[in-house]
């Protein structure tokens, strides 16, 4: 789908749980965002492609559960014109 829509330039967000110090959840969401990078280049996408963690400090979701704490453990696409 991604190919279909001939995006151009993408910035992938990663993100952490409230689990750990800041630093801990800053690296992790630096690897999620770099492993889906990864991921887009081996698929053949001609995209640039940046990357940045916001760790645990910018959460998705505010509750304190496992569900929530699920959703703040991922990567968000975030499409630059």
């Amino acid at each position: 789908r991604l190919k279909e829509q001939q995006l151009k330039h993408v910035l992938l967000e990663g993100r952490g749980d409230e689990v750990g110090t800041s630093a801990y959840n800053l690296v992790l969401g630096e690897r999620r965002a770099k492993n889906v990078k990864h991921y887009l280049q081996q698929l053949g996408l001609s995209l640039d492609v940046k990357t940045t963690s916001y760790g645990k400090d910018r959460p998705l979701c505010f509750e304190h559960s496992p569900d929530c704490m699920q959703k703040n453990r991922s990567v968000h696409f975030v499409v630059k014109e």
